[in-house]
């Protein structure tokens, strides 16, 4: 009868522990287009050095997220976007399983707890970060290097040379800018391997050398890639930069206007709460360096908010364990097994009832930019080869998947002189939009064939204006204009 309970018990854990997955998106990511057309060119073309999707020559380029981009293409070309979606979907659970299993060892197996606040850190993944792009397979990536090392604090086993490793090389491949995090984690467990005498007590003993070993293995590890030295140091010419950092709103600072904002703040002060209130509870200097590092991180920009979750909130188990049964819920021995059942009943009425809403609300206009149809129309020209199109940052990509060859696209780092060797066309591209540029300074510097716009934004405004430019096409959404001397036909 015991065994039955527990299977119960289980299965309730689990439902709780899988609930957040129904907050995730039925809708591509607007990233997914231009990760789609690096996979379609690894396959069809190999590693490209010289940027091929735009109108620029000569951009130097790695394809710094070549094998995600690779999933995304080889699974939306055999299943479509039903395929992409199951993906992430499976991705998902495979996150709230890490996160659960590194709370349980982190906390000593306490159950009910693990799955509490596994279960919260998976919401706040599910409603931003969960979504069809290379970040995805980092989180797996970085949980997965955190049980590692959890579990070489309790066994100091050599084989987490081998694992890290590993990891460092799945890491450069699928998400190259994010490499660098591995190192930024394992740098903790460094620090308390040493044992200072005055902080001993908040230090479990284990050898450094393995940990430094795996240190030099995973950094040469990380130059087995198509792009050697420049994927290792790709995070140095592509991050830091300050228009982009206030143009893309992942790249900015939490706003507490903005609801991931508040949402990240209000996790802040819970967890500063939990240590003030909890006065006999238990850390480690691992998890203090953690949760500072991370929650710095954090603070600069709402993209590292993720690695805060992991970092910071999931080890405050260690930090609550001792609280674990006044915290979690215990089911009454008399009665236990019918209100088990009511509550598993209850649960998969939720998921039911919230999978059929969302299903019921999904409109698949979110799949793709608002000048999807213009895109489409001047996409099926025979001679679209020979166009020099312009389009926004977020209609950039799925023009280029059209065949398309445009000014600018959503990969913002691959527009810094930095990157490309040869000119800050992001910086063009904001002047413009601020208005800084003159619209018909730039446009004659690209003698563009084609101007494709959304309603309302700076370009539209102008050329709306302008005598000398003409209305080829428009829908609800936007319009492409071509200037009246040029002779186009759709």
């Amino acid at each position: 009868m015991k065994a039955k309970s527990d299977k119960l018990e289980y299965v309730l854990l689990v439902l709780i522990a899988i609930l957040p997955t129904i907050i995730i998106t039925l809708n591509l990511d607007s990233d997914f287009w231009f990760l789609y057309n690096h996979g379609n060119y690894v396959v069809n073309n190999g590693f490209p050095n010289i940027e091929p999707f735009t109108i620029h020559n000569g951009l130097s380029f790695v394809m710094q997220q070549w094998l995600s981009s690779l999933i995304f293409y080889l699974i939306y070309s055999w299943l479509g976007k039903a395929g992409v979606i199951l993906l992430i979907y499976i991705v998902g659970l495979v996150t709230v399983f890490l996160l659960y299993s590194l709370a349980m060892i982190i906390s000593h197996q306490k159950k009910y707890l693990s799955v509490i606040v596994s279960a919260l850190v998976y919401i706040v993944l599910c409603m931003w970060f969960v979504v069809s792009r290379p970040q995805v397979f980092t989180y797996i990536v970085m949980l997965l290097e955190l049980i590692m090392l959890e579990k070489y604090t309790a066994n100091c086993r050599w084989s987490v040379v081998l694992g890290l490793s590993t990891l460092s090389l799945l890491l450069i491949n699928l998400h190259a800018s994010m490499w660098w995090m591995l190192f930024a984690f394992i740098i903790p467990y460094l620090v308390e391997g040493i044992r200072i005498n005055k902080i001993s007590q908040l230090c479990d003993r284990y050898k450094v050398l393995p940990l430094l070993v795996a240190c030099v293995t995973m950094f040469a590890a990380g130059f087995v890639n198509p792009y050697g030295y420049k994927l290792v140091g790709y995070i140095f010419s592509s991050y830091g930069n300050e228009q982009i950092n206030s143009s893309i709103e992942e790249m900015s600072a939490p706003d507490i206007k903005s609801l991931s904002g508040a949402v990240f703040f209000f996790i802040c002060f819970a967890v500063v709460l939990v240590y003030i209130l909890n006065k006999t509870g238990k850390t480690k200097v691992r998890y203090i360096c953690l949760a500072l590092g991370t929650t710095l991180l954090a603070l600069m920009s709402i993209k590292s908010m993720p690695y805060f979750l992991f970092a910071t909130v999931i080890p405050l188990v260690a930090y609550l364990e001792n609280q674990a049964d006044k915290l979690c819920f215990k089911f009454p021995e008399k009665k236990g097994k019918l209100l088990k059942l009511t509550v598993l009943c209850f649960l998969l009425c939720i998921c039911f009832v919230s999978g059929y809403i969302k299903v019921a609300d999904y409109s698949p206009k979110a799949d793709y930019p608002a000048a999807k149809s213009a895109i489409e129309k001047l996409g099926q020209d025979e001679n679209k080869e020979q166009y020099r199109v312009y389009t926004s940052f977020v209609n950039g990509a799925y023009a280029e998947t059209n065949g398309l060859k445009t000014y600018i696209d959503a990969r913002a780092e691959v527009f810094l002189k930095s990157n490309n060797g040869k000119e800050d066309i992001f910086a063009e591209y904001i002047s413009l939009e601020m208005g800084d540029l003159h619209y018909k300074t730039f446009l004659d510097k690209y003698n563009f064939s084609h101007v494709i716009v959304t309603n309302g934004e700076t370009l539209d405004i102008y050329l709306s204006e302008d005598d000398d430019y003409s209305v080829l096409y428009e829908d609800t959404y936007s319009r492409i204009y071509i200037k009246d001397s040029q002779e186009s036909k759709l």
